[in-house]
């Protein structure tokens, strides 16, 4: 999945563009981006660990509308913006929380989040020329005897707003 994401942040880079990641897993090696043809120059890579999910939107709405308003690129050159992944992504409710005190409401505050949020990243991303890709993981459901057993962590909000999805 990284590579695949990788692959479109360079394309936008070669178009002139930013390539930027926000790491929840924490897990992006720069240095393999590099040698997969990433420029990791300030003023065409942006990499950020943001701890909760909000704080994530935060940095991609705020870094969106300053790199069109300033123009520091083209207004055709694309910006890809990475989020990996939707699955490791902690709202703020939960963020700082005692494990102890967790219950099965925090489990679908993600998905809530991602209902209420995925409209406003998809207007955000066509007016302002960008190609988000929320990389995720695939779950199997317990007990499913007919039909598709996978389901995917942050609820449907994201697969509803895609213009493209990607299983592999």
């Amino acid at each position: 999945k990284t590579a695949i994401a990788t692959a479109a942040m360079v394309a936008a880079q070669r178009m002139g563009g930013i390539a930027a990641f926000n790491d929840h897993e924490r897990s992006f090696q720069e240095d393999l981006g590099e040698k997969n043809g990433l420029d990791l120059s300030p003023s065409r890579w942006i990499y950020k660990k943001p701890d909760t999910y909000e704080e994530s939107l935060e940095i991609f709405a705020k870094a969106v509308m300053a790199i069109r308003e300033a123009k520091i690129i083209k207004k055709e050159a694309p910006i890809c913006w990475v989020f990996d992944s939707l699955a490791s992504m902690i709202p703020a409710s939960q963020w700082g929380k005692d494990f102890s005190k967790l219950n099965m409401n925090d489990s679908s505050a993600l998905s809530r989040l991602t209902s209420n949020t995925m409209k406003q990243v998809a207007a955000i991303a066509e007016k302002h020329n960008v190609c988000v890709i929320f990389l995720n993981q695939t779950r199997e459901k317990i007990g499913v005897m007919f039909g598709d057993p996978t389901t995917t962590p942050g609820g449907k909000a994201a697969k509803f707003n895609a213009s493209v999805r990607i299983q592999l």
